[in-house]
């Protein structure tokens, strides 16, 4: 696993249409022991909800923020009694999933330029599996896996 810088620059992304753009600002690791993490869920919610076998995402914890760039905002669907997924109402991009402690960004939602290079390394590499029991055998074999999840 990549060891985390103490600061990362802010990144940005956004949904396929444009529609909607936002940036994530990481605390640094003198305010926020994890400012961030990165993980594979093979819930399937997240399956269905996405149309892919997994998503990837980068789990920001306070005070790291996400700042929404353009008017319109994501419409949140509640998928469960804990949390909501937040994605594209024009054109369906999957954005994020959030409950009252953790704020999941969508990897592929974040813009190439940001996942590329040594220093976004922590970004796109997942450190385990969640959901593992719900996982399509055969895919991810060889990650760390979490029964249900690491929290």
């Amino acid at each position: 696993m990549t060891s985390a810088p103490k600061s990362l620059k802010p990144v940005e992304g956004g949904c396929l249409c444009g529609d909607i753009r936002y940036k994530l600002n990481f605390a640094s690791t003198e305010e926020c022991a994890k400012p961030y993490s990165a993980h594979l869920c093979h819930c399937s919610q997240c399956r269905k909800q996405s149309g892919a076998l997994f998503l990837h995402f980068v789990v920001i914890y306070p005070p790291s923020t996400i700042e929404w760039l353009t008017p319109t905002k994501p419409t949140e669907y509640a998928s469960s009694e804990k949390a909501v997924r937040g994605f594209c109402a024009t054109c369906g991009s999957s954005l994020y999933w959030k409950s009252a402690r953790y704020f999941e960004v969508v990897t592929g939602s974040i813009d190439a330029e940001y996942l590329q290079g040594e220093e976004w390394k922590v970004l796109s590499t997942a450190g385990h599996q969640a959901y593992y029991q719900s996982a399509i055998k055969g895919v991810t074999d060889d990650l760390f896996k979490y029964a249900v999840t690491s929290a």
